[in-house]
């Protein structure tokens, strides 16, 4: 494998950059950084929900174990 055919991924961005003008990677950028800023809250959100389900079983098998104890 010689020199001229091994291109790194950055070499590969640089050339698929190269294509565009300034005012376009500048607008790329802002896309994907709201992509990612996007995916982040959708993440936090779900992650959110699957914890509050699992607090209100956790705090559910307490209250029944608190019942069993009772009676």
């Amino acid at each position: 494998m010689t020199i001229e055919n091994t291109t790194g991924i950055s070499d590969r961005i640089d050339i698929f950059l190269g294509q565009f003008d300034h005012t376009q990677i500048v607008t790329l950028s802002y896309i994907v950084s709201a992509a990612i800023l996007l995916l982040l809250v959708l993440y936090i959100f779900l992650d959110g929900r699957r914890q509050k389900n699992r607090l209100q079983k956790l705090e559910q098998s307490n209250a029944i174990r608190a019942n069993k104890i009772k009676s």
